[in-house]
């Protein structure tokens, strides 16, 4: 028979042991994850984070923040000719309006308010996943306000948290491309054109009502929240897609945005069916280049009078 002191000593021994590697793997991590840290943080370039950085130090009087139907369809330079103020476009290609707001209470929280806001909705957009897009703020994950929306999403991305350079698995190539390659966000003010045309001859139209995510309304909701709470100028803006879409907008989301007195331009409800060319689109979603060049023209003149 074994004695029960041997089994004592020996598990306290492997207690030590996992203790011990415990700490080096952490120690190990957060050396590694140092330098990765700086460079990304350093980053005033490139698709994610940079823009947040670069609207920050940067406080443009308009800021278009969205998903890819803000990236891909807004030009800055022809909203700044036409409305005389300074215009970013901090749009990311599959960010949910989650991962949007956390970015938008980032930027608040470092400082910069926005005067005026542009954000996408979209009769569908309210049926993507709530976590879409956020390991995109990974770079943030330790600021406060990052770190509790991460959390809230599943208490699992505390691992995130404990081993750092665990947010940059797969993305070395990216941080290093965002550090010295990739071009200068300020250069284009954060607009990157989709070229292209779309296949299809005719335009299709979606009769099926969609079943919306209540967590992803309230999130449209929060939004209308932040600002209000802010004094942000807000506008909705629903940009021309190639379909003819007739379901219309969550009635809790009309509700609230009456509520609140924002504006919302709808550039699918029949008036601007002349954008649904094939000549405008990449794909049945977004505008290619030409058409976002005409988008824009349009918009310019359509928000101004909402300007502040």
């Amino acid at each position: 028979m074994i004695p029960s002191s041997f089994i004592s000593n020996s598990s306290m021994k492997l207690f030590v042991k996992i203790v011990i590697l415990v700490i080096i793997v952490v120690s190990i991590d957060n050396i590694v994850s140092i330098p990765l840290n700086r460079m990304a943080l350093s980053a005033r370039n490139g698709k994610y984070c940079g823009k947040y950085f670069a609207a920050i130090e940067s406080k443009p009087d308009l800021l278009l923040h969205g998903n890819s139907r803000i990236y891909k369809h807004l030009i800055p330079d022809t909203l700044e000719k036409e409305l005389n103020i300074s215009v970013l476009n901090t749009g990311v290609n599959g960010i949910s309006i989650y991962s949007q707001n956390s970015a938008l209470m980032y930027m608040i929280d470092k400082g910069y308010i926005p005067e005026n806001l542009v954000m996408t909705v979209r009769r569908s957009s309210c049926n993507v996943e709530i976590d879409s897009g956020f390991d995109k703020l990974s770079v943030i994950y330790d600021h406060p306000i990052i770190k509790e929306r991460l959390l809230k999403l599943n208490s699992k991305n505390r691992m995130y948290l404990i081993l750092k350079s665990l947010k940059y698995n797969s993305k070395i190539f990216y941080i290093l491309k965002e550090k010295f390659l990739a071009q200068d966000i300020m250069r284009t003010k954060g607009f990157s054109p989709m070229t292209g045309t779309l296949v299809p001859e005719v335009p299709e139209t979606v009769t099926s009502p969609h079943v919306y995510k209540e967590e992803i309304v309230d999130e449209f909701i929060y939004t209308m929240k932040i600002c209000r709470d802010n004094d942000i100028n807000l506008i909705f803006v629903d940009a021309p897609i190639y379909y003819f879409d007739k379901n219309d907008y969550p009635e809790k989301f009309t509700e609230y945005r009456k509520k609140y007195n924002i504006p919302l331009l709808d550039y699918n409800n029949g008036k601007y069916d002349y954008m649904k060319k094939q000549e405008y689109f990449y794909d049945e979603l977004h505008l290619n280049h030409t058409g976002a060049k005409k988008f824009s023209s349009i918009l310019a003149k359509d928000i101004k009078k909402y300007i502040k």
